[in-house]
């Protein structure tokens, strides 16, 4: 069952909750366990190339103690009514609970999130 997310109650629609990046230490086994679909790439542009280009997906690359990731669209953990499913696990990634509500990174998601929704309606428009 899907845990109460914050943004969410706030009114938001979890627009951070995917066309996210970064790396973290550790192996790639505590990352499946959260994005057990992610696909493996072969280099850390790889996972930045994947948002840039619109591919949806989850992608990861390790390398020497270091996972690169790239969370491109929307996050396959956010439930139809912006609900994380797997907000209460002990494996949840830490990047999915850093975000502050009303943070300038918040307010950044919330821009990309309407540009990109704005360029999907005028492509649909063509």
């Amino acid at each position: 069952m899907p845990e109460r997310n914050i943004c969410h109650s706030l009114g938001c629609r979890g627009v951070c909750c995917g066309n996210d990046y970064g790396h973290l230490p550790g192996s790639k086994e505590w990352f499946l366990k959260a994005f057990p679909d992610a696909s493996e790439v072969h280099s850390e542009e790889d996972t930045l190339e994947k948002i840039q280009k619109g591919i949806n997906g989850v992608y990861y690359f390790a390398d020497r103690g270091w996972l690169y990731f790239s969370i491109s669209g929307i996050c396959p953990n956010l439930s139809e009514d912006s609900e994380c499913r797997i907000h209460n696990q002990r494996f949840l990634p830490r990047f999915c609970v850093n975000m502050i509500p009303g943070s300038a990174e918040c307010h950044e998601a919330q821009r990309i999130y309407e540009k990109n929704l704005q360029r999907a309606k005028l492509e649909a428009d063509v």
